[in-house]
């Protein structure tokens, strides 16, 4: 009921909550067609979102460091958000979610474009090695971060223009896009 009334909740705490729980449920459908073990997929973001707390290097060779990119570090709730996300309790006990700020979200949505970016390219390039063109599987990484771009395109049109009509429209045309 609070996301109707505050644009904050919709946005921060609601839609990027939802692209989030999306992703990793698309992530578990590729798991299962190449035949790899649950969270694989999500160990690999977790591993590359961990990056972002000191220097680092990704398997392409691509340095990660904190202190340059201000706007991209994130808490290690995100990480406990997306463990939660994902059904992975670390401890066991809960699977509840954390608490995470309005501003760590909005952090969070602004670093999905960039960390995805082959995320998921040699896991399906190996699976796709030597197999007919009927039986390839198609890397999702690519259409989930257009779905982050445009998510984020409708986040600045919403706080540039604050279109109250524009809003519910573009939210409604978001929806149907992200979950076809």
């Amino acid at each position: 009921m609070q996301c109707l009334y505050d644009i904050m909740h919709t946005f921060d705490h609601g839609l990027i909550a939802h692209i989030l729980k999306y992703q990793i449920r698309i992530w578990f459908q590729l798991e299962a067609k190449i035949g790899k073990a649950k969270y694989t997929v999500v160990n690999l973001l977790l591993k590359r979102l961990s990056l972002l707390f000191g220097w680092e290097r990704d398997c392409q060779k691509r340095v990660y460091n904190r202190h340059h990119m201000n706007l991209l570090c994130l808490p290690p709730s995100i990480i406990k958000l997306i463990r939660a996300c994902a059904g992975m309790a670390k401890d066991g006990k809960s699977k509840s979610s954390p608490i995470v700020d309005a501003h760590e979200m909005q952090r969070l949505a602004l670093a999905m474009p960039f960390i995805l970016l082959d995320l998921t390219d040699n896991m399906v390039t190996r699976f796709n090695r030597g197999k007919r063109a009927q039986d390839q599987v198609q890397d999702p990484t690519l259409g989930l971060s257009e779905v982050w771009e445009y998510f984020l395109k409708l986040y600045l049109n919403y706080r540039y223009f604050k279109f109250l009509k524009f809003l519910y429209v573009s939210i409604a045309f978001f929806l149907v896009y992200a979950f076809q």
